[in-house]
């Protein structure tokens, strides 16, 4: 994040589903089908409490139980509230921002990760719907292809370090297999400004069995901007100290169709 002229917060809530493709071209559907044989549960290094959302099963089949005895429901696990944060340290700076926890300059970067593992029947690919809510900063991003709302943008690259872009943070879901990257607060129509959005809408995203799903957040300098009213969406906490955060929440899942 940069150290420009600030504005007002910006409330942003868009409650839609977005069955976006991922680079292979795979086609997003919201159509239930038959339990996976055999399906296992996920595991992963963080398997973080979700706070006002839970795993649902998908439409149709969703409830079935596979020869293994796991339901869909039960291969998300440890991806259902998954919740990076990213608060203020202790200096406050001026121009609505501050320091991120950590950071000794302003010219160090920061960056903060937590994963989880999809389980379910290998060689099966998944649509896992995430209800996706945070508070965070905008930012630009090169390419990728915008979904609903237009600030999800799946694929795309970050602009250098060094660039006035890289230093707004971004914030995205990182899909091992199909491998694909999905950014979360890519205001690429809106001017990079110090304002907060507050982020509420859901998503389909194709995860195989056994792949690693991450929410990241980078920024290319010591500093955020601060979240000075805890702008938050519904049914989630804000961040400690006047901090950004995104958090997920497992809706559904169903095995993609062939």
């Amino acid at each position: 994040m940069s150290l420009r002229t600030s504005g007002s917060v910006v409330f942003f809530a868009a409650c839609v589903f977005a069955c976006s493709s991922s680079s292979s071209g795979d086609d997003a559907s919201s159509a239930g089908h038959g339990g996976s044989s055999g399906a296992s549960a996920g595991s992963g290094s963080t398997s973080v409490a979700g706070n006002g959302g839970h795993v649902a099963t998908g439409g149709g089949g969703a409830n079935a139980s596979g020869s293994g005895g796991g339901s869909l429901s039960d291969i998300a696990k440890s991806l259902d509230g998954i919740r990076v944060e990213d608060p203020c340290g202790d200096t406050p700076l001026d121009n609505k921002t501050c320091a991120h926890v950590g950071t000794t300059a302003d010219t160090e970067p920061f960056g903060a990760s937590k994963s989880g593992t999809l389980g379910g029947e290998t060689g099966t690919t998944y649509y896992v719907h995430f209800h996706v809510r945070g508070a965070t900063e905008p930012t630009h991003i090169h390419g990728g292809s915008p979904g609903m709302p237009a600030n999800y943008l799946v694929g795309g690259t970050p602009y250098d370090p060094g660039t006035n872009e890289a230093n707004y943070e971004y914030w995205r879901i990182s899909v091992d297999q199909p491998q694909q990257v999905y950014y979360l607060n890519a205001f690429n129509a809106d001017g990079l400004a110090h304002v907060i959005h507050s982020l509420d809408y859901q998503v389909a995203i194709p995860v195989a069995a056994g792949s690693k799903v991450s929410l990241e957040v980078r920024d290319e300098n010591g500093h955020l901007i601060s979240n000075d009213d805890d702008v938050h969406p519904d049914g989630v906490d804000p961040a400690p100290n006047h901090g950004q955060f995104v958090q997920l929440n497992v809706v559904s899942v169903e095995p993609k169709s062939p």
